[in-house]
């Protein structure tokens, strides 16, 4: 690739070179990451991370040795991703709530490594039981093409604690979906790399997600916007289910980089 002229090692995305060049504030100016202040970047980072020769190196290799492939920073950037489900009351799915609610008493039972994560399952299944309701998840269609996502963006420079990353999750929500939820208990998860098909070995994505649970006897009025064309209340019984709604109405897929997130998660 080139840059004023420049013959650069890997690849960057023209978009990224075309920000530089603008001046945008989402892109690191440098085309040369030994410039920077790992030290700095490393501190504050959310996973950590190691630097070879001065330059950034991801924790998961991505086929992109060198370069910011579509993202403008160099080394992790941080995200919050909000993972809004609601509980629709509807008594008829009482005998299907049942069903996986044993299921998931078993699983309960069952758990050992994994028993903080299905201990927030098993409640809220039990939750699902007792209402007989079903569960909805908020999603978002990216306008960049890359899919299906739920509403999330950048942490800005200095939102490094919980509340935070529970703060940024709900200002993206809004930006993206017009939903608020003043009141709302948000639930902010470990954070984790996400495979983001725009990153490479140098430039990368890890999110924090944070998880509202609504109760609701009609679903919330959301709106795509800002960075989402389109904003859907989605079923989530399952991972599966919600794959196929969104293929079956939507002619869509999930956002590469959210596929285990929301599979852990559903």
């Amino acid at each position: 690739m080139t840059l004023l002229g420049q013959t650069l090692p890997g690849y960057t995305h023209e978009s990224v070179l075309k920000g530089i060049e603008d001046g945008a504030d989402w892109a690191d100016p440098t085309m040369d990451p030994t410039t920077i202040d790992w030290a700095e970047r490393r501190a504050r980072a959310a996973i950590s991370f190691d630097v070879e020769d001065g330059r950034p190196v991801a924790p998961v290799k991505t086929g992109i040795r060198y370069g910011r492939n579509e993202l403008g920073h160099w080394g992790e950037a941080l995200a919050a991703d909000a993972v809004v489900f609601v509980f629709l009351k509807d008594g008829r799915r009482f005998r299907k709530g049942g069903r996986r609610f044993l299921r998931d008493v078993r699983r309960f039972v069952k758990s050992g490594r994994r028993f903080l994560k299905d201990v927030r399952r098993f409640l809220r299944d039990v939750r699902r039981f007792l209402m007989g309701g079903r569960r909805l998840i908020l999603m978002v269609e990216r306008a960049d093409g890359h899919g299906w996502a739920v509403p999330g963006g950048f942490v800005d420079p200095g939102e490094v604690d919980r509340k935070a990353y529970r703060e940024a999750a709900a200002r993206e929500l809004n930006e993206e979906t017009g939903l608020t939820l003043p009141g709302a208990s948000w639930t902010e998860m470990k954070p984790r790399y996400v495979p983001d098909p725009r990153a490479s070995d140098e430039a990368w994505m890890v999110t924090v997600p944070c998880v509202a649970d609504l109760d609701v006897d009609q679903l919330p009025s959301v709106k795509g916007q800002d960075d989402a064309k389109h904003a859907v209340w989605v079923p989530a019984d399952s991972y599966d289910e919600l794959v196929e709604y969104l293929d079956r109405v939507h002619s869509g897929k999930v956002f590469a980089a959210h596929v285990d997130m929301l599979r852990s998660l559903l």
